[in-house]
């Protein structure tokens, strides 16, 4: 299983704990993820309403787009204070509820478009029908799955193909990418005009063997920025894996459109649609649950999680 999808199952157990009461806070000694690698005296920002927590007791709620200052990191949670009610209050909130200066900082170094951006520090706004789409990077090619005479598999990137060979795999994975995301039912459309751009950045292919199994496994990452206001929405790790380099793109663009579509949960109820002089509402759809339950008894399995 891969790490991101790992920490993703993690926190989703995490997340239902608490809703169950089953809050335990943070556990000493613990290490905070890489994909949030948040430290102390870092400047975050709340993505959702926020409880802040000491143990079970909920000591009060922070609001979406509040910047803070971090106290302590302690594995998958992260401590905070913040005022309430005239007292200033020290508890603990989910590191994955945060925007965290890392995200910028892998969002910088993808091209120098991005260098200026800044954290979105406001409340969620209205949820957008037509989204820009921009690739960065391209995915070097995968080799074919070779068995020779003895049965020993063989499977190898392909770093010194050609530049027609480069582009061909990068034009599949944008269309794949786009295809996935417009059968989630979210964004209606891709529109090059729109200030609000996903951006999915090829980091790396590498070959994998696991117990002589061999596979293509591709790295990157997905984020949701407003290209207007220069603000970073969002940001998540994917990767996909296969035995070909079609498998293989294609796994991670499932990943990529489940996420946004997570993001979309997160988000909450997507804007009234209108048909004729009928106004309806659409929620937003759900991911594709691909992982058995995770998680204390009880708890939903991974797709149907809350946030």
């Amino acid at each position: 299983m891969l790490y991101g999808r790992w920490v993703r199952l993690v926190m989703a157990s995490a997340i239902t704990a608490s809703m169950w009461g089953l809050w335990a806070g943070p556990v000493e000694g613990a290490t905070a993820p890489t994909d949030w690698q948040i430290k102390k005296d870092d400047k975050v920002v709340t993505i959702l309403d926020t409880p802040l927590r000491e143990e079970t007791q909920v000591l009060a709620t922070i609001l979406a787009g509040t910047e803070l200052t971090v106290l302590d990191a302690n594995g998958d949670f992260v401590s905070v204070s913040t005022t309430s009610g005239g007292e200033t209050k020290t508890g603990w909130v989910y590191a994955r509820h945060l925007r965290t200066p890392a995200m910028l900082k892998k969002l910088s170094g993808l091209h120098d478009d991005f260098k200026d951006y800044q954290l979105w520090s406001k409340p969620l706004p209205t949820l957008p029908e037509s989204l820009a789409f921009r690739r960065v990077g391209r995915p070097a090619p995968l080799g074919d799955l070779a068995v020779s005479k003895t049965g020993v598999a063989s499977l190898q990137t392909l770093s010194d193909a050609s530049e027609e060979k480069k582009d061909r795999a990068a034009s599949s994975l944008e269309r794949l990418v786009r295809q996935y995301m417009l059968d989630r039912g979210w964004p209606r459309t891709f529109d090059a005009d729109s200030s609000w751009q996903i951006v999915v950045a090829c980091e790396s292919v590498r070959v994998a063997s696991d117990g002589g199994r061999m596979r293509g496994v591709l790295a990157g990452h997905v984020f949701l920025v407003n290209t207007h206001s220069r603000r970073l929405l969002l940001h998540t790790a994917i990767s996909g894996e296969g035995v070909s380099e079609e498998e293989m793109q294609r796994e991670f663009a499932k990943q990529a459109a489940d996420e946004y579509a997570e993001i979309l949960m997160r988000w909450g109820t997507a804007p009234a649609r209108t048909s004729g002089s009928t106004q309806t509402t659409t929620p937003p759809p759900k991911p594709e649950p691909k992982r058995p339950p995770f998680g204390p008894p009880g708890a939903p399995p991974f797709g149907q999680r809350p946030f």
